[in-house]
């Protein structure tokens, strides 16, 4: 909603108040934890509109225990069919703490015996038996009758933005606006910036459940997510003189202003171990990047060599100001899983260059300026 009004000699301006809010999503998703793809549990796919209330996927049964105590008789004694969580050495794993660990009944018939109705997709007998050949194996793309596991995404923007504009008429115009805004929610979109992946509908973001160990850390929590920006200031002006010595040269200038965007830790994927996925201790934890502002200028002249040629030269001068502030902050911790980033927290492009071969810097571009000599006719 908005209001707007025209004054003389076509000077308007104008308010207005926007909301924004994606009432579902397109992506790519698979029916397994993290703990459980590295576990060897097979990992299916099936697109779909996802939600806290999907279910289009036979849900593994996982069961934690101590790895002193070692695991429980239902995780049995074969890494592939049991799912037990194990290293190379084929030893039982553990976590960060070195205290549990878990493992997968694969939800086959020969693993699990006698299951209740609607577990694992599995067919009983009246005897509650599970029928032979009627079990769906864990991850698998068939309904259980148990949600899947994963949250809402959520993608919320409003807005608040004022405008003030005049078409050219009495030899000037004028552009300019005041944006205030928050950008919420744990979904960015088509592209992402946190890692710079631009695979719409199919992008590593609920690829997996949340599982039992926390390994996706921040990745579904709700949060200010990091092309928010609070306050953004736009001002553009031209004049053009009419008559007299400086008759046919315009004059033009620009001054742009943003807040910084929101710095989030990203570790990486525990799976796919590629760096800047998953956000760890909130978004936004770690400050904003510096406000940023840069002041352009423009100049040409038109001389009229006859009434059919024209010779336009000009310059336009970029960063009047030569600031270099920081447009991006080094946000990966690692630069893959186990690999420490060492220009953590330092300046540097956005995302991660693994999906984006040409980033914006990291820092402003200073001083520059272009002359341009133009033939029209």
């Amino acid at each position: 909603m908005g209001f707007e009004h025209q004054f003389p000699h076509g000077l308007v301006i104008s308010a207005r108040y926007m909301h924004r809010s994606l009432r579902r999503i397109v992506e790519d998703t698979g029916g397994i934890s993290p703990e459980a793809a590295n576990a060897g549990v097979p990992q299916q796919f099936s697109i779909t509109n996802v939600s806290k209330n999907t279910d289009i996927f036979t849900n593994p049964v996982e069961f934690g225990y101590k790895s002193a105590v070692g695991p429980p008789t239902a995780c049995g004694t074969d890494s592939f069919d049991s799912g037990v969580v194990r290293d190379s050495q084929n030893n039982v794993l553990h976590d960060s703490n070195g205290n549990d660990s878990a493992c997968f009944a694969e939800a086959t018939t020969n693993d699990l015996g006698t299951i209740p109705v609607g577990v694992n997709g599995c067919q009983v007998d009246g005897a509650g038996n599970s029928i032979p050949g009627k079990c769906n194996q864990a991850g698998s793309v068939f309904p259980d009758g148990i949600p899947d596991g994963f949250t809402d995404p959520i993608h919320k923007y409003w807005s608040v933005v004022f405008e003030v504009n005049k078409s050219f008429s009495h030899n000037w115009q004028l552009r300019a606006n005041y944006t205030i805004s928050k950008v919420f929610g744990n979904f960015e979109g088509a592209f992402r910036n946190d890692n710079g992946q631009s695979d719409p509908g199919i992008s590593s973001l609920f690829d997996f459940t949340e599982g039992n160990f926390n390994q996706l850390g921040g990745q579904t929590t709700p949060g200010i997510l990091n092309q928010d920006r609070q306050q953004v200031a736009n001002g553009y002006f031209s004049y053009v003189f009419d008559h007299g010595k400086l008759k046919n040269l315009t004059l033009g200038t620009g001054v742009s202003v943003a807040t910084g965007t929101p710095i989030t830790e990203l570790a990486s994927h525990p799976v796919y171990l590629d760096s800047g996925e998953i956000p760890i201790g909130g978004r936004g934890a770690l400050g904003r990047t510096p406000t940023t502002g840069t002041v352009n200028f423009h100049t040409d002249y038109v001389w009229s060599m006859s009434e059919r040629f024209h010779l336009r030269f000009g310059a336009d001068l970029f960063n009047v100001a030569n600031t270099k502030r920081i447009n991006f902050i080094g946000s990966n911790v690692d630069l893959k899983f186990g690999v420490p980033n060492a220009d953590f927290l330092k300046p540097s492009t956005v995302g991660d260059t693994l999906f984006v071969s040409s980033l914006p810097s990291g820092i402003q571009a200073p001083f520059n300026a272009r002359l341009f000599m133009r033939l029209e006719f």
